[in-house]
């Protein structure tokens, strides 16, 4: 019988909404001239998704070392856009999002101000795709790509789509690390994450976001693992599909360890 901790509190969901309304508009005043601009510094970003972190009842546990270097591409699974905070408190890193999360109310102006990417996943943009990510990259930004194209229940990894890893394998003299890692929900309140509670924070298929945002607020903490492998670049594989099938292969392993 799951603990009443775990039951939906209307009150805690509406605490922590205001304080994420609140203390977001607080940081958008503060910052308005670079918001004006559409050019807040990572810091400022960062201290938002800290923010909805706090808010939001996640823990976040960071296993590993990230690449605290520049041209780094980080990749990982995808379980929910409440991975987007959890990943932002520390990674200094461009968000890669699909282009339609641009006209989402709120979300797509907020996403766009925190150093997201918009791209079409298209077959006939690949090129395009490969371009924009090789050139942010050769400037020496960092980018978090999510090659299923898709989230998941985050028990298992969706095949990773070789045409995300296209821009490593461009003709640039300019170094370009890859490093996977995974995101796993594991505990609420301090317990093993129970199975039937697993999609109070994936958000995939045609779940409501509305919906689902509202009830993640008034459930109790959750403690989100985040766990850094290996870094590797382009001359440890023959091709872009080798080095996304070692990328999947890796996080999935972690996820079904777990």
């Amino acid at each position: 019988m799951m603990d009443t901790s775990a039951k939906f509190s209307f009150f805690l969901a509406l605490r922590r909404a205001l304080g994420m309304v609140f203390g977001t508009l607080l940081i958008l005043l503060r910052h308005l001239p670079a918001v004006i601009r559409r050019d807040v510094p990572m810091k400022h970003v960062q201290s938002w998704h800290k923010l909805m972190c706090k808010h939001g009842g996640l823990d976040v546990v960071w296993e590993g070392k990230p690449c605290d270097e520049k041209n780094v591409m980080y990749v990982s699974n995808h379980v929910s856009y409440i991975d987007i905070p959890v990943m932002g408190t520390e990674l200094n890193a461009w968000f890669v999002a699909k282009s339609e999360v641009r006209g989402w109310p709120g979300f797509g102006f907020l996403a766009e101000l925190g150093k997201t990417v918009f791209i079409e996943r298209r077959s006939r943009r690949a090129a395009d795709q490969k371009n924009q990510f090789a050139e942010l990259l050769s400037q020496g930004r960092n980018l978090i790509v999510y090659p299923e194209g898709t989230s998941t229940d985050g028990t298992d990894v969706a095949p990773f789509k070789p045409t995300l890893f296209e821009a490593v394998f461009s003709e640039t003299e300019t170094p370009i690390k890859v490093q996977p890692f995974s995101i796993t929900y594991c505990k609420f309140n301090g317990q093993h994450l129970p199975e039937d509670m697993r999609d109070c924070y994936a958000w995939y298929g045609d779940m409501t976001l509305g919906d689902h945002f509202w009830h993640w607020l008034g459930l109790g903490r959750i403690e989100v693992r985040l766990r850094f492998h290996d870094p590797v670049t382009k001359q440890d594989f023959e091709d872009r599909k080798e080095m996304a099938k070692y990328c999947e292969n890796i996080i999935r392993k972690d996820l079904q360890d777990y």
